[in-house]
């Protein structure tokens, strides 16, 4: 009893458990838990985003403020520097008019005016003094009415702002405070935030201007940062002045420390004070190192996140609250219908199909079960349906019996035939395969005959290529041996010319042996006459002995020419055989020339015959090399078709022995379908049809 009561809570917490109503209701949750995600994401996003904007807005500002200083200490580095050059202020700080007084006067009063004006056009100016030596009165515009009644005190002030004044001539330095100058002016050092020190081009004084303190504490309060938010300015040795909370102090902070240490010009960090986290920022002035530093606290940068937060807060609960009262009023009319649809199922699945389905609502439940009511008829007309198929089956099944029988008998006649052509397709493969490889004997015996008429086409070019450069240079000798026939002929011609010039000369030489001859016996006669005439034709007797030598001389020069044009003419002679010999060797030759041309002319009509030939045969051999790649092709195809005869007729067998297999398994099946059909039959009938 214990255990049964265990069984059906473990079955009620399983329908709890697996229940539409559980399931609706974290079908509401889930939604409500990622709107609640959303706001938290929202929350954080837009935090982060809110203190990243404000901590650059806030930067920008304390950035901006620095520059706004800077521009203001660079307007008094320029009012000083333009005194630094002034001539009238150095004439009067020299004294230069002590013994001049209207010249005196007029510098004082021109260097009192010119303190005065910079003092009022610049706001950051409180005071300016012109420090002098001792016996020159020194100038300012925080005495008034006490201008130029102190004597110089230059020295003094020397002494105490060393690290200020002790430099180059010109340059200009700051400090926070300046002891001296107060007590000789009676001034307040709660006036003046910062000063600016100069030493003047006379070497001997120095201008010092005042930095307004209520100038910088009116920048300081209009940088509005947040309610709790602390403002400050610190100069360079360490003077502060605070706006917001001003018992506030940043010197001696770490962080603080760690700012004024970095070489940064500006920067920020959250820092941990006694009130709780802060956002330090910092920005240094280029002009005199002094640090503006600022202090936000964290929560006021949060204030907008955290309404944000509230507001989504709220929204979710109300979410939640809604959609519970919604989701309950849902749960309970789904729970209602679904009670009365469960109720008649029940009796449904009992094997009752006369249940009436209908329920009297317009909501999805009210289709539902009309489309049950519909299913149920259904159903209930399929099971008439199905009690008159079980009669059909039944006596189909004895038909497949009947024609399973004749279908096992035509398989096993398939299953012979396959077998025997298997075997004539076996041995035609072989055959096919046989042929194949002698085609590939003949297929290499082609290759390389078409290698060998290829080889032989390049020689037959390339003898062709010769006999043709053989003929041109056959042709060429032809046309010399005609220019060498020709100039044969002209030097035979010239030979003739010559032999006939020689024999003029020989005629020319005769002449002159003629006369010679008369010159000598003249000569003779003449020396006879002179032997005759005695001492008188001496003279004449010499003239006659040079005579006939000269005539001797000339009768053996004559001789000796003649000697020489004998020569020459027997040359000729010899030179004109030569060439007639020549000629005619030349004739023949050009005879033998044009042989040899037609010789080479039928060479290369064999060779053009030869090469066509060649040229027929690779065309041949080429197209026999396609026929044998068609052949090769078929034999293959024919080798592949019996090899895939072969394979499917293997298939067909295999699937012949399957479909016997299968054949044996539809008669199991059909026994077996009996079986089932009988089942079929006795659970039909458990259905009620019929009232």
């Amino acid at each position: 009893m214990k255990k049964k009561r265990e069984k059906q809570r473990k079955k009620e917490r399983q329908y709890f458990i697996h229940s539409l109503k559980t399931k609706l209701s974290i079908g509401f949750l889930i939604p409500v838990c990622f709107v609640a995600l959303v706001g938290i994401y929202a929350y954080e996003k837009a935090s982060a985003g809110m203190l990243k904007n404000y901590e650059n807005s806030t930067m920008q500002a304390i950035d901006m403020t620095t520059q706004y200083l800077d521009f203001g200490f660079e307007g008094i580095e320029a009012d000083s520097l333009q005194m630094y050059g002034d001539e009238n202020l150095t004439n009067y700080i020299l004294n230069l008019y002590k013994n001049e007084p209207v010249e005196a006067k007029r510098v004082l009063n021109y260097s009192k005016n010119l303190i005065n004006v910079k003092a009022v056009s610049n706001h950051f100016i409180e005071s300016i003094h012109i420090i002098t030596a001792e016996k020159v009165s020194c100038l300012t515009t925080a005495a008034v009415g006490r201008e130029g009644s102190t004597d110089g005190f230059y020295p003094e002030l020397l002494e105490e702002k060393q690290d200020a004044l002790i430099s180059k001539v010109g340059t200009e330095k700051w400090a926070g405070t300046h002891a001296v100058l107060d007590e000789h002016f009676a001034l307040s050092g709660s006036n003046y935030i910062c000063s600016q020190y100069r030493i003047l081009s006379t070497g001997n004084a120095a201008v010092v201007i005042d930095v307004s303190a209520d100038k910088i504490e009116e920048i300081l309060s209009s940088m509005e940062l947040g309610e709790n938010s602390v403002v400050a300015f610190i100069t360079a040795d360490g003077r502060e002045m605070t706006a917001g909370q001003e018992e506030y102090s940043f010197l001696g902070q770490d962080f603080f420390r760690r700012a004024s240490g970095s070489g940064e010009k500006k920067g920020s960090e959250y820092v941990e004070t006694k009130d709780g986290e802060y956002l330090f920022m910092y920005s240094k002035c280029s002009a005199n190192e002094a640090v503006i530093c600022a202090l936000v606290p964290k929560a006021s940068l949060m204030k907008e996140a955290e309404e944000m937060k509230n507001t989504s807060l709220l929204l979710i609960l109300f979410s939640c609250v809604t959609v519970f009262i919604i989701g309950l009023f849902i749960l309970l009319s789904i729970s209602r219908n679904m009670s009365r649809l469960t109720k008649r199922l029940s009796y449904v699945a009992e094997g009752d199909l006369t249940v009436d389905m209908n329920i009297r609502t317009k909501s999805e439940f009210g289709v539902l079960a009309k489309y049950i009511k519909e299913m149920v008829s259904n159903t209930k007309n399929l099971i008439v349906q199905a009690i008159g198929i079980v009669r059909n089956v039944t006596e189909s099944v004895e038909e497949v019996s009947r024609a399973s029988e004749r279908l096992k008998r035509s398989t096993d006649g398939i299953e012979t035939a396959l077998e025997e052509i298997n075997l004539g397709a076996g041995q035609q493969a072989q055959d096919a395969e046989h042929c194949l490889t002698k085609m590939d004997n003949l297929s290499g015996l082609i290759i390389h005959t078409k290698e060998r008429v290829s080889k032989m086409q390049e020689r037959v070019a390339f003898t062709g290529d010769k006999v043709l450069s053989g003929r041109e240079q056959m042709t060429q000798l032809q046309t010399k041996e005609k220019e060498t026939s020709r100039i044969t002929g002209q030097v035979a011609g010239w030979v003739d010319e010559l032999l006939g010039k020689s024999r003029e000369i020989e005629a020319f030489v005769g002449t002159i042996s003629d006369i010679a001859d008369e010159t000598t016996l003249l000569s003779l006669n003449a020396s006879i006459e002179a032997a005759r005439a005695g001492e008188q034709g001496r003279g004449f007797a010499v003239v006659a002995e040079q005579i006939k030598k000269l005539a001797d001389d000339s009768l053996k020069s004559s001789k000796e020419i003649e000697r020489v044009v004998n020569e020459i003419g027997s040359l000729m002679e010899t030179t004109r055989d030569s060439s007639a010999k020549a000629r005619e060797i030349v004739e023949e030759q050009d005879k033998i020339v044009i042989g040899t041309d037609v010789i080479f002319k039928e060479i290369y009509e064999c060779m053009e015959a030869i090469q066509d030939n060649v040229e027929k045969m690779d065309r041949a051999m080429q197209e026999m090399m396609e026929e044998r790649e068609e052949t090769l092709g078929a034999v293959e195809s024919i080798s592949g078709v019996l090899q895939q005869t072969l394979a499917s007729s293997t298939y067909v067998k295999e699937m012949v022995t399957e479909q016997a297999g299968q054949v044996e398994a539809v008669e199991k099946r059909i026994n077996e379908l009996k079986e089932n059909t009988e089942q079929l039959t006795n659970t039909v009938s458990s259905f009620k049809v019929e009232q």
